[in-house]
Order: C-alpha cells, then structure tokens, then sequence
C-alpha cells in the first residue's frame, strides 16, 4: 500500500466529504443547511443515516426530494439547493471538480440587497476576515444560513409570479460575483479533472499500441475517516478526506 503522501486524486478527481447536517431553526421554521447553487459541479448525495430532504429550484420548478439512508441523489450545475433536516441527517457528498467548492464554486442565495453589492455579498458570505469558507464560529455560520434562508423565501416568491425570468436575474447577478475567480478556476481544472481526463486518453493511446507499463503502476490507497475538528460549511459540519483536505489547506 502506497504512503499518504504520494496519495493520488479520486477517482476522476471528485471531491468527498462527510456531512453531518445542522440541526437548528432557519428563519422560515425549518431545520438545515444554507440555500446555494454552483455554476461547474454536479453534486451527489449518498445518504448515510438519518432523515431529511433536499429542496431544489432550478428552470422546472421547485421541488422536494425526501432523503433517507441508501438513498442516491444528484442535482446539475444551476440547480439551487437547500438541505432540510428531519433528524440526524448524514450525509457522504461526491462533488465533481474537486477543487472548484473550494476555490469559491457557489453563490449564497441572499436578499437581492445583498447580491447586487459585491462588498456586502463578500462579508456576509465570509465566516472570516480572511473571506474563508469554513470557519470554527457557530454564530457565523448560522448567521450566513438564516440569510441564505431569507433570499431563497424571496426568489422562490418571486419565481411563481414571474416564472424563469426570477431565475435567470439571480443567475446574472451570481455570475457577476464569481466572474473574477475564473481564471483561478480554470487552473484547479486544468490540473484535476482535465489532468485525469486526459491520463485516460493516455491510457487508451497505450492499450492500443499493446503497451502495459501503466498497468504494472497500479495499487492500492486508503485514507482513514475524517478526524476532529469539523468544519463548519455551508449545509452543516464537514468532515474532509486527505489528500482533498491538504488541497482546501493550500487554497
């Protein structure tokens, strides 16, 4: 078995993490995580314990998708999401693009005051000076969930009386946030998911000439469960895997 440290990527270098959703009030009188959507990467739930459900609001509607233990859940780019709790809700998210959440890959869905002021948006998505995603302060964290919470009540409002049009003035003010860290973005692809894709070209191109070298390279990994301290995210307490949490480390 390899050592920790020569580690490759996940499988077609996704992202894994443990969720343990929060389990407090939301201004609207449910119990869960923060309303978000991502511009690049498919999401996957596998749920793990517990009960819960995930509220999605995309160009087909708003829907409620019940989640229970062995169930498998997805969602694509654009679709915004909210996972509501029902009672220790656990979760093992497969994200695509490793790297990109990291690097800033989401936009909160806040009141419009918020969305069309790039400083306000930046300290009220912020848990820290330092415009960090995770942070170790509970009052932060719910405090950019509840509103999370109060902009999507707004959009989901706005989107039955105006249909699409609600959803495509969010979706140009989110992608006016993020449009600075593309660059950033494309490098964490260039170097993950394109790097692995690509190692398959390599790999067909040398099947195809009968060459098995990379064949005698293989092995096997493993990587233990996440380990205290948690972090506090988005939806809920993170746990995060090596080698993906040496790469949130860097960023």
């Amino acid at each position: 078995m390899t050592h920790a440290g020569s580690i490759p990527p996940f499988p077609a270098a996704v992202g894994v993490t443990h969720l343990l959703v929060y389990d407090t009030l939301a201004p609207d009188g449910l119990v869960g995580g923060s309303p978000h959507v991502h511009f690049l990467c498919s999401e996957m739930y596998m749920v793990i314990g517990g009960h819960g459900a995930v509220q999605t609001l995309s160009a087909a509607g708003f829907c409620e998708t019940s989640l229970e233990p062995g169930q498998v859940v997805w969602f694509t780019p654009g679709t915004i999401h909210r996972l509501i709790n029902h009672g220790k809700l656990e979760i093992q998210i497969v994200m695509q693009n490793a790297g990109l959440p990291e690097a800033g890959d989401f936009v909160l869905t806040f009141p419009e005051s918020i969305l069309t002021d790039d400083q306000a948006y930046f300290d009220a998505a912020s848990l820290s000076p330092r415009g960090a995603v995770y942070t170790s302060t509970e009052r932060a964290a719910y405090r950019r969930r509840d509103l999370a919470v109060q902009g999507f009540v707004e959009l989901r409002q706005r989107f039955e009386a105006e249909g699409p049009t609600a959803l495509k003035r969010f979706y140009s003010q989110a992608i006016r946030l993020i449009q600075p860290k593309l660059d950033t973005w494309r490098a964490v692809w260039e170097r993950g998911p394109l790097a692995a894709a690509q190692a398959t070209g390599r790999h067909l191109a040398a099947l195809a000439e009968g060459d098995v070298s990379f064949l005698c390279q293989g092995d096997v990994y493993a990587l233990p469960a996440p380990e205290p301290p948690r972090r506090l995210g988005m939806c809920g307490t993170l746990g995060v895997y090596l080698p993906e949490g040496a790469r949130r480390s860097e960023l």
